[in-house]
């Protein structure tokens, strides 16, 4: 009768190869993880580029005026109950999602802030922005920077509204 012996565990070749590629994940991905502001600071303009676009869209799509009310580390969205060029925003706009009042704020307000804060947007029932504290139209375009981890800079078109990089 044969006595067949059943290798248990790792060879020695087997655990060399597994604490090489633990060592190369460790190089490439550990530093990833450290530097989550970048992160924050990139996610937190997209979110602010998209939330303009939406409260333009909503502004065409209610024939209302949409007012965008910018702090140093957030934004919030106010809409006309009534129509017309001189209405009020006084009513909460409702988000993508369904979230009222319907806001964006970054994941960490200490390290993303707007640099200087904005003066207020309002979009016309076409769409077009207008400088909320005046009431005119926007004369030129108007450039948006967020600062934390680095800068991010983006673009309201004076004419079209357009929000872009």
């Amino acid at each position: 009768m044969r006595h067949e012996r059943h290798a248990r565990g790792f060879t020695l070749v087997e655990l060399i190869v597994i604490l090489i590629i633990i060592g190369i994940i460790a190089v490439v991905a550990i530093p990833r993880f450290r530097g989550v502001a970048g992160f924050n600071t990139q996610g937190f303009n997209d979110r602010v580029i998209e939330s303009l676009r939406y409260a333009q869209k909503q502004a065409i799509a209610k024939r209302r005026n949409v007012c965008v009310a910018f702090a140093s580390a957030a934004i919030s969205f106010t809409y006309a109950s009534t129509a017309g060029s001189a209405a009020v925003c006084n009513t909460n706009l409702s988000g993508p999602a369904g979230e009222n009042p319907y806001s964006v704020v970054p994941e960490n307000k200490s390290v993303v802030t707007f640099s200087p804060v904005p003066a207020g947007l309002t979009f016309n029932a076409l769409g077009q922005p207008i400088v909320t504290s005046s009431g005119l139209p926007l004369a030129a375009v108007q450039t948006i920077t967020i600062s934390g981890a680095g800068t991010r800079t983006f673009s309201v078109e004076p004419d079209t509204g357009y929000v872009h990089l």
